[in-house]
């Protein structure tokens, strides 16, 4: 898949984070989606970036779109993001 490739390459990562940020705070269910699709394929190579991208728009999140977002995360990040969002 194109976005597995781009998320490969570091230099791309500012625009999909800003690109992340337009989207995650978007109300349409497929524009969250996407975010939870490039997130985890670059969780793979760079956590931190995610975790930064998470941490500044949790609360615009669904379950769905963090869900997918933190696939790679270990279980008890998945618990500690499911449990913020849920404070949020």
């Amino acid at each position: 898949m194109a976005f597995v490739k781009v998320a490969e390459e570091s230099a791309y990562y500012p625009v999909i984070g800003m690109s992340c940020q337009a989207l995650i705070r978007r109300g349409e269910r497929f524009a969250k989606t996407a975010v939870g699709w490039i997130l985890p394929e670059i969780s793979r190579r760079d956590e931190a970036f995610v975790r930064r991208v998470i941490d500044e728009n949790l609360s615009h999140f669904t379950g769905e779109s963090l869900k997918n977002a933190t696939k790679h995360f270990d279980k008890d990040t998945q618990r500690y993001y499911r449990k913020a969002l849920r404070d949020a």
